[in-house]
């Protein structure tokens, strides 16, 4: 009877699928790189831009990449480019770790590609310096090793020709280095796994037209044992295998609109017909952006959202003038405006509101709902049935439905051992947040003849005139505007 095979975690089969890796490496030469054997490391390492990612699975290669491109920098023999900057150069290697990142990472993958004639003395323990944590070359050039655990203020100082971020790097620390690069017209690059998801370098690098991106799947190294890496692949989630083997960004904790899809959703922009219902809707923010979108919906119900506002640290009399600036290109002011429910709420010191001022201001808005849940099914359910459109010109909203998420545990042991958690991750949601309102205010049941009213507390009521500011000289708790369809929180 055969032995009984144990079940290897997959930290356990991550070691396994490296072990290939890590031999074929004892046998490399930074001289003798083969640019046959890997595509994808080789247009990275053959590229000039002085922006670059280069990201894929785990053990795809991409720190090898990086490793190698630091050498030749630093030796002045680069096969593949010519280098931009006369020799000797500064370099600066930077991971998640001291202990693990740099020593029992970079350190034996920089021994094993780096030729001894190009360190100081001829070999490593002569040209690595343990108290600056920096490796010397023969030629006077110098590779410096750091980690994000350091202070920020450590990354402050002498100026770098180049910058090697391996794995992704806190954008405080990020920042900080750019600063290093500035003297020299320095050049970067980022090789990481996106294991967690859509975070700042989505957004400010991978989206980033200024920055060459190269994804490259695990499976594209050729030094991998493949029955390894099925192993390994086979204990991941789905979400988890994206990342991990293809290096791809996800919606850590899934995406709350997958349903969004830009090749159907968005279109051209276009003047949509006047004698259509059309609605603007906002949510408020202070040191968050301001986020007012405007929307025509057509006879069948169908919602073209064709404009936007985004703004940040204005005041809201600013934002008020340009709500109204943008009525005025358009030809034409909404039937309503309806927004954050939480604009209600007084200032302490001044004893306004943001609601009170916008209507002191020329732009009165009705309450909007804001059962959470709720609204995200509407909106879910809209983008099912085809019911709304995006034109081109809404740059922020598109971003925000392509990466909005449900909140996942910190913990990552707690992500396998807990439920899912049941709401929505609050960090880029302001877009959508106004959206939801509008969606919830359901303009579609809108007959033509339904005006938002403001309702006093004898019974009476007002309707608004979007064309007249409204100044509200009575007790603000006692007065409120309502949403006709689907009523107000408050």
């Amino acid at each position: 009877m055969p032995p009984k095979q144990l079940k290897l975690s997959a930290g356990e089969m991550l070691r396994e699928v490296s072990s290939s890796l890590r031999e074929s490496a004892r046998k490399n030469d930074a001289r003798r790189y083969d640019p046959t054997k890997f595509p994808k490391q080789t247009r990275f390492l053959s590229s000039v831009h002085p922006k670059r990612q280069y990201i894929g699975g785990n053990r795809s290669g991409k720190t090898v990449g990086g490793v190698l491109e630091g050498l030749w920098y630093a030796s002045g023999e680069h096969p593949l480019k010519q280098i931009p900057w006369r020799q000797p150069t500064r370099g600066r290697v930077v991971a998640v770790d001291f202990k693990q990142g740099v020593q029992k990472i970079l350190h034996p993958i920089y021994k094993s590609w780096c030729p001894n004639h190009w360190l100081r003395g001829g070999n490593w323990d002569d040209a690595y310096n343990n108290d600056l944590n920096t490796l010397y070359f023969a030629n006077g050039s110098e590779i410096e090793f750091m980690s994000y655990e350091q202070d920020l203020q450590k990354f402050a100082g002498v100026s770098r020709h180049w910058i090697h971020f391996d794995e992704e790097p806190p954008k405080a620390i990020f920042t900080e280095n750019m600063m290093r690069l500035i003297d020299t017209d320095g050049h970067y690059w980022i090789t990481m796994t996106p294991v967690d998801g859509m975070t700042w370098t989505y957004d400010d690098i991978f989206e980033d037209e200024d920055v060459q991106s190269i994804i490259v799947d695990m499976t594209e190294n050729p030094y991998l044992n493949p029955k390894a890496i099925e192993g390994f692949l086979k204990s991941l989630s789905p979400d988890d295998r994206k990342a991990r083997q293809k290096g791809l960004y996800v919606a850590v904790g899934g995406l709350i609109y997958p349903q969004f899809t830009p090749e159907v959703h968005v279109i051209r922009p276009f003047n949509p017909p006047k004698n259509w219902l059309w609605v603007a809707s906002m949510d408020h923010g202070i040191t968050n952006p301001t986020s007012w979108h405007w929307t025509a919906i057509d006879g069948e119900g169908r919602k073209f959202i064709f404009d936007e506002y985004y703004e940040t640290d204005l005041t809201v009399k600013e934002h008020a003038a340009a709500v109204r600036e943008i009525n005025q290109s358009h030809g034409r002011i909404p039937d309503y405006n309806v927004g954050d429910p939480s604009i209600r709420n007084k200032d302490p010191i001044t004893g306004t509101s943001v609601h009170t001022e916008y209507a002191m201001n020329g732009v009165p808005i009705v309450l909007g709902n804001n059962d959470v849940r709720a609204g995200i099914d509407l909106v879910r359910r809209h983008l099912n049935d085809k019911k709304i459109f995006i034109t081109e010109n809404n740059p922020n909203l598109i971003r925000e439905f392509k990466k909005y998420r449900w909140a996942e545990w910190r913990d990552r042991k707690a992500i396998y051992e807990k439920n899912k958690k049941d709401e929505p991750q609050k960090k880029d949601d302001h877009a959508l947040d106004d959206i939801r309102y509008m969606v919830s205010s359901r303009p579609e049941l809108d007959t033509g003849d339904v005006t938002p009213y403001r309702h006093r507390p004898d019974e009476s009521s007002i309707a608004i005139d979007p064309d007249k500011p409204w100044i509200d000289n009575s007790n603000e708790d006692s007065e409120i505007y309502v949403d006709y369809h689907l009523g107000s929180e408050v």
